[in-house]
Order: C-alpha cells, then sequence, then structure tokens
C-alpha cells in the first residue's frame, strides 16, 4: 500500500501523467513500424496476427521487441501509477478503494501482453492459433480493464465536483 500512497503525491502524478501522453501521443505513433502494433487493436483474428507480423518483417520484428522491453514496460508502469494515484486521491468513500484493482489488472495484463507479443515474434512463422487466440484475449481484457479504469476516474471525479460545489453553495 506503501506505493499507492506515493503514486498520491503530485509530483508523481504529474511525472506519471505525463509519460503516458508522451509515449501515447508522440513516441507510439512515430515508431519506425510498417503497420500498427497488434496490442494497439482490440483483439485481432490469427490471419490478422501473421499479416502483420509478416509486414514487420524481420527487422521490424526486432525493433518490436526492444520497443516492447522498453517502450512498452515503461507504458504499463506509468499508466498504472498514474491512474492508481488519481483514483485514490478522488475517491470520497473508503468503498470505493477497490477501484484502484482496475488500473492495476490492466497493467499486468498489459505486461503479459507484451510477453505474449514478444513469444510471437520470436516463433515467427511457427505460431500456433492458440497463442494467437491467448494473446488477443489478453489484450481483450487489457482494454476492458483499462477502459473500466478511466470510466472509474470519470465517475470518481464527477463525484467529487458535485460535493466540492454542494459544500462550496452550503457556505454561501
Amino acid at each position: 500500500m506503501r506505493l499507492v500512497e506515493i503514486s498520491t503525491r503530485t509530483p508523481i502524478l504529474l511525472a506519471t501523467g505525463g509519460l503516458t501522453i508522451v509515449l501515447l501521443f508522440f513516441v507510439f505513433p512515430n515508431l519506425p513500424l510498417p503497420v500498427s502494433s497488434l496490442d494497439a487493436s482490440f483483439g485481432y483474428t490469427y490471419e490478422q496476427a501473421i499479416a502483420v507480423l509478416t509486414e514487420y518483417g524481420e527487422g521490424g520484428r526486432v525493433l518490436y521487441v526492444w520497443m516492447s522491453l522498453i517502450l512498452d514496460t515503461l507504458l504499463p508502469i506509468a499508466y498504472t501509477s498514474f491512474l492508481v494515484g488519481l483514483i485514490k486521491r478522488l475517491q470520497t468513500y473508503t468503498w470505493m478503494s477497490w477501484l484502484i484493482v482496475l488500473p492495476i489488472v490492466s497493467g499486468c495484463l498489459d505486461i503479459l501482453e507484451n510477453v505474449q507479443l514478444i513469444v510471437m515474434m520470436f516463433q515467427y512463422p511457427e505460431i500456433s492459433e492458440i497463442q494467437v487466440n491467448v494473446a488477443s484475449t489478453i489484450t481483450q481484457l487489457k482494454f476492458l480493464a483499462f477502459h473500466f479504469s478511466l470510466l472509474s476516474v470519470l465517475l470518481l471525479l464527477t463525484i467529487y465536483v458535485v460535493r466540492y460545489f454542494r459544500n462550496r453553495s452550503s457556505f454561501d
């Protein structure tokens, strides 16, 4: 729980939020990959996975592995810390504390997804349909957990703002 408390500190929130924005909007879109990454879509079929890995070519697959080991490991750590800190800071009732589980699950699934995709890069072209289905399912679960995390932040922010103005108007 000490890490949760650390993630609520303003400098940590600013750093992890800023890093998340930089990675998502400036770094990942500018990577020299010929097609978008499999983990950027909500699931994929065996045929789609093989087509993307073929399009990458040997050099693209090597680049993807390095990118995944460095940047795509840093991203889930950054956004998980940011969302956990934000949820913890915005929670107004103790029963809301369980919501921090959502970004933690999303971050863990993101790292597990990275492992699955790296394995697929190394196994190419000998990738089984089961491997692709497992990786695609993990990607879908990651997206669901991440979007529920964002919805939780919006819900908590709405409650926080409503309570703020309600308390403020009671003093007028």
